[in-house]
């Protein structure tokens, strides 16, 4: 906020009428890509949107999962143009290594305050067989080459062996990696370690006491009522909770 109201500053000293839109029209045209120096020996960390027009040697792009990229939004639209820019998007991405792009997923990832398990992201699967080097166990188009694929002619029948592949890689994987409805999911923990009422001393939160404790998949979601920072919601697993002297305990 107050890097905000240095920047405004400086058009304080314009007639009233040209402040307002001569500082958005300022700042509207400085991004992160004006600062990027492609001399400069260092790893630069940017986003999709931003890399348009640019190159570099070795490109890493992370959190290829269903629910990241594609965006949970895109998914959940079911309007395929939506999908498609997601597509084009991975393919600008992708295109950005002059040598070599490295494209990664997690199997478990925490994601705002969740733990979130999802599949490979479909943009993983529809990778070509040449020039691609697997290292794990995500199954590519199977074409030999970029050009071989004639949307209009062969959508049908790529789009049946991508939900065939798609099926077969999620079968026997936990009800969780689908990507599927979740109400008829049974949590993997069915016992909390924290209850009401217990007093718990977070890192850097201070000390609180437990309001609720609930099981999440494999993790336990507790809300913790803090003195000074109000109530929060925190995953056990992530937030070294620790019981304070007197607590109520098992």
């Amino acid at each position: 906020m107050q890097e905000l109201r240095t920047l405004a500053e400086d058009y304080v000293a314009l007639p009233q009428d040209e402040q307002l839109p001569s500082f958005l029209e300022e700042i509207a045209l400085v991004s992160d890509v004006d600062e990027y120096q492609d001399a400069k020996p260092a790893a630069t960390l940017i986003t999709m949107h931003a890399v348009k027009g640019l190159e570099f040697p070795v490109v890493f792009m992370t959190g290829m999962e269903e629910g990241v990229f594609p965006h949970m939004r895109a998914i959940e639209s079911g309007k395929e143009s939506e999908l498609e820019e997601e597509r084009r998007l991975c393919y600008v991405g992708i295109t950005r290594a002059k040598d070599r792009a490295y494209l990664t997923y997690a199997r478990r990832r925490s994601l705002f305050g969740h733990t979130n398990m999802n599949p490979p992201s479909r943009f993983l699967t529809e990778l070509p067989s040449e020039g691609v080097e697997l290292r794990g166990d995500v199954e590519t188009e199977e074409r030999d080459s970029w050009a071989e694929l004639d949307w209009e002619r062969d959508r049908g029948r790529y789009e049946e062996r991508k939900q065939a592949r798609r099926d077969a890689m999620l079968a026997g994987l936990p009800g969780s990696w689908t990507g599927r409805a979740t109400k008829q999911r049974t949590a993997v923990v069915s016992e909390t370690r924290f209850r009401a009422g217990d007093r718990v001393i977070h890192p850097s939160l201070g000390e609180g006491m437990v309001v609720s404790s609930v099981a999440r998949d494999d993790d336990e979601e507790v809300t913790v009522a803090f003195p000074d920072k109000g109530v929060k919601k925190l995953m056990a697993s992530f937030a070294k909770l620790a019981r304070a002297e007197g607590s109520l305990g098992r």
